[in-house]
């Protein structure tokens, strides 16, 4: 985010940058294609020290598909051993940004049958 901000002031936030990356603005596509450098290679080494046969991405930038999960998902499985990207699956979490407040709520109503 900062990264994108120092080249233009105006992307104060997600929804801005990923509107200027929708719109073709090459700067933030070669930011995002960075950004999702930096977390495919950081995932692929998790994947090789946990096999995982899944991973989901969360929060709010899950909600962009095409931007950010499948690049992701590409490089992390082109970045791991073949016996490991075999099956591997990356995804959005299907809550998105929305996980953090059910957590909440879940949390809340368990302790509420407690009491």
């Amino acid at each position: 985010m900062r990264a994108a901000q120092e080249k233009n002031p105006d992307w104060k936030d997600g929804r801005a940058i990923f509107a200027a990356a929708e719109a073709g603005n090459e700067t933030v596509l070669a930011l995002l294609d960075h950004w999702t450098d930096e977390i495919a290679q950081g995932l692929a080494g998790m994947v090789h020290i946990f096999n995982p046969q899944l991973i989901l991405i969360g929060g709010g930038v899950s909600a962009q598909q095409k931007l950010l999960i499948e690049p992701i998902a590409a490089k992390v499985k082109a970045s791991v051993m073949p016996a490991f990207a075999e099956g591997l699956e990356v995804r959005a979490a299907q809550l998105h940004n929305d996980a953090g407040m059910v957590g909440a709520v879940y949390y809340f109503r368990q302790t509420m049958e407690k009491e």
